[in-house]
């Protein structure tokens, strides 16, 4: 006979955020944490990852150093070691840029070289994102810009034209955090001002089914003149 247990419930502390991949830990309220939760919750509800297959926090071997990558995502069944990670994502602020010596994109790719099965990776700060696939070759490293990084199962020719029954409902901020990308993206791009490119974004350039490459899985486009911004 199968017995079905009552969830546990679990008093949050003031000043704390229930891990949405554990269940159980409870991390500092900080902004950082905040993108990073958010993320989790995108890789299991849009990404379609389980989250036996994805590690909190996980500790790195860099040189002398052991930082902790923020979500690292690993094959089902595997181990959860170093060298069977197979995507790493770093979190930030939004006061962090991709462009910071210490924690911009750079610090992602550190991680990456350092896994040696690490194939794809994720850079954000919830305004910006950056994804990339690794390479090797002639015994070098180089990292190539993608739209998006593949969801469980699917490949990057997916990400690069995926199918409309392919997408999902945005759940929790990701749709927020899509328009707020979307935005920065116009403004930056286009020269516009701020209510110009709010209006732009939320009236013009958010398309849904349109063929073009997604702004994340929420199922929302942006689209300025004739480009895709992922």
């Amino acid at each position: 006979m199968n017995v079905r247990l009552a969830p546990t419930a679990v008093i949050v502390q003031q000043g704390k955020i229930l891990d949405f991949i554990d269940g159980l830990t409870q991390r500092n309220e900080t902004p950082e944490e905040y993108v990073r939760q958010e993320i989790a919750k995108s890789l299991v509800r849009e990404y379609d990852y389980l989250k036996a297959e994805i590690g909190v926090e996980f500790t790195l071997a860099v040189g002398s150093r052991k930082p902790r990558a923020d979500l690292v995502i690993f094959n089902p069944g595997d181990p959860h070691t170093q060298d069977r990670a197979r995507v790493i994502i770093e979190c930030k602020s939004q006061k962090v840029k991709s462009s910071d010596r210490t924690d911009g994109v750079g610090q992602l790719q550190s991680y990456m070289a350092a896994c040696p099965n690490a194939i794809y990776g994720m850079w954000t700060n919830g305004l910006e994102r950056f994804c990339y696939r690794r390479v090797d070759k002639d015994g070098s490293i180089s990292f190539d810009e993608i739209p998006d990084i593949p969801s469980k199962g699917r490949g990057e020719d997916e990400v690069e034209r995926p199918k409309f029954e392919q997408l999902k409902a945005a759940s929790s901020d990701a749709l927020l955090f899509a328009f707020r990308r979307c935005h920065n993206y116009i403004a930056g791009n286009q020269g516009l001002q701020k209510p110009e490119a709010f209006l732009g974004t939320s009236q013009d350039h958010i398309l849904q089914d349109s063929g073009r490459a997604p702004f994340g899985r929420s199922g929302f486009f942006c689209h300025v003149e004739g480009t895709t911004q992922p």
